[in-house]
């Protein structure tokens, strides 16, 4: 909590006053930024006796959502004991933009209102608090959007009962509230939200009562007396004010005071407006309620605007005391919206070149295949499976493989063409640890030797050739038959 309120913003005059608070439009003396900052009327010993506000423990609560007055940063100053919030400045308050009209709001407009107070209700009921005073004059509006201020009175949905009796103002007031001694909970917003939606679409309070009582009574007067279990349920909450005999009456309805409006915008009414607190509809089923499926997508594009919600005060600073900034920084936040779309490979002469000589080298080594398997086809009689090398058979072990692979070779006359004999020198000299078995017969006198160094010498076969074929042969083993790990004979007892 910051001590420089005073040398920090410079005061302009007083925007509005409450019994607790008054608002002043004041100005950074550095950015050039107007803000609202509301002076409390009550003192404080100490800051951390300031910091146990209810609204500033539920501002630091709460996530920050388009709906909802972001609080810049808290202020307190010693000397005097006051502390100071403040929050973004907004045009006007939704009462005073009522005040000022002469015509209602249309129900298209009212309907986009309504949308954006549930979202803003739904998202402070979600972090485990209600509001308990929702009224115009707590409902800001700067444009076309929406935010829900003063969160002085708010509460814990799972605190105990009872909660204070004299609470939210009495036009917005639901009968719970009137008729019990503090038992209500989360769903008297959803009541005072009606109301609210009644005055935007009429400019006129639903129920305009001078008094506690008179305000029962005009309830009773749209909706009926409450029913006789009703009445009961209240009694058990230590009820007040039922002990006035209130007429047994009917009601006139809702539908005689709204015939105007949709049969969806009067089911949406009729939903909010409910005598009984467990009949009346939850926060949550009315931001998924079907009237609003028209003003859903332009609520999207509405509080993706940037200037929707305050990220921080450092931020809030910065980008106003530059205007390059703050372009960058919106210019930054659609590039973030936008679709990642993959670059579109452009074809060169240099691709074009690499892909044909890739395309000449897949062919190449297709033909080379087709060659050994026809050559081994005509040697030996039968089809070489492509799992195996052309020229070496099915081994059985290892003595007999070199003996067979020397017969092949004294039988066969053409050249080998090894392309990557160097690549195969440097690997078998690699494995010098690898055990190879050279012997003159399968059992006695068999011998295990180290695989020694090929020298630098060329290979090529030619018919009549009896010299180092078990290299030779060693060394087309490894290049044309799959890594197969050789049986180990075991050295034949003396």
């Amino acid at each position: 909590m910051l001590t420089n309120f005073r040398s920090k913003y410079k005061v302009h005059g007083k925007i509005g006053e409450g019994s607790f608070s008054e608002v002043l439009k004041c100005q950074d003396r550095h950015s050039g930024v107007c803000i609202a900052a509301k002076h409390l009327k009550k003192s404080f010993k100490s800051a951390s006796h300031a910091a146990e506000l209810p609204e500033l423990i539920a501002l630091r609560q709460l996530a920050r959502h388009p709906n909802i007055l972001h609080m810049i940063e808290s202020h307190y100053e010693s000397s005097t004991g006051r502390v100071t919030f403040i929050f973004e400045l907004m045009d006007m308050s939704l009462y005073d933009m009522m005040k000022n009209r002469k015509r209602p709001i249309p129900e298209t407009r009212a309907k986009n209102y309504l949308y954006q107070i549930v979202k803003g209700v739904a998202h402070i009921h979600h972090h485990g608090i209600f509001h308990r005073d929702i009224k115009p004059e707590n409902i800001l509006i700067k444009g076309e959007l929406l935010k829900i201020s003063d969160l002085g009175s708010v509460k814990g949905i799972y605190t105990r009962h009872p909660y204070t009796e004299y609470i939210s103002t009495r036009w917005y007031r639901s009968p719970e509230c009137l008729l019990t001694t503090g038992y209500y909970g989360p769903k008297m917003d959803v009541w005072a939200i009606g109301c609210v939606f009644f005055e935007l679409l009429t400019l006129k309070p639903l129920f305009p009562g001078a008094s506690e009582l008179d305000q029962i009574a005009k309830i009773n007067a749209v909706l009926g007396t409450p029913n006789p279990r009703l009445m009961a349920k209240f009694r058990k909450h230590k009820c007040r004010n039922i002990s006035v005999c209130f007429p047994a009456k009917q009601g006139s309805g809702l539908n005689q005071l709204i015939p105007f409006i949709s049969d969806g915008g009067r089911e949406v009414m009729k939903q909010m407006i409910v005598y009984d607190p467990d009949s009346r509809s939850n926060i949550r089923r009315l931001t998924e309620h079907k009237y609003f499926l028209e003003v859903r997508d332009s609520y999207l594009k509405l509080t993706s605007m940037p200037g929707a919600i305050v990220k921080d005060s450092s931020k809030f600073t910065l980008a106003y005391r530059n205007p390059a900034l703050l372009s960058y920084l919106t210019t930054e936040k659609r590039r973030k919206v936008k679709k990642k779309v993959p670059a579109k490979t452009h074809i060169t002469p240099a691709t074009t070149k690499l892909t044909e000589a890739k395309r000449n080298a897949i062919l190449q080594q297709k033909l080379q295949k087709k060659q050994y398997e026809l050559l081994h086809q005509e040697k030996f009689g039968k089809k070489q499976s492509s799992a195996r090398s052309p020229i070496v058979p099915e081994r059985t072990d290892t003595l007999t493989t070199s003996v067979k692979i020397e017969k092949s070779l004294d039988q066969m006359n053409f050249t080998f063409n090894l392309p990557s004999l160097d690549k195969l020198k440097a690997r078998l000299n690699a494995q010098q640890n690898q055990m190879q078995f050279i012997g003159k017969g399968a059992g006695e006198g068999s011998q295990i030797k180290r695989l020694q160094p090929i020298p630098e010498r060329k290979f090529t076969l030619k018919s009549g050739q009896s010299k180092q074929h078990g290299t030779v042969a060693n060394t087309l083993k490894s290049k044309l038959t799959p890594s197969v790990r050789p049986k180990v004979l075991a050295k034949s007892p003396a």
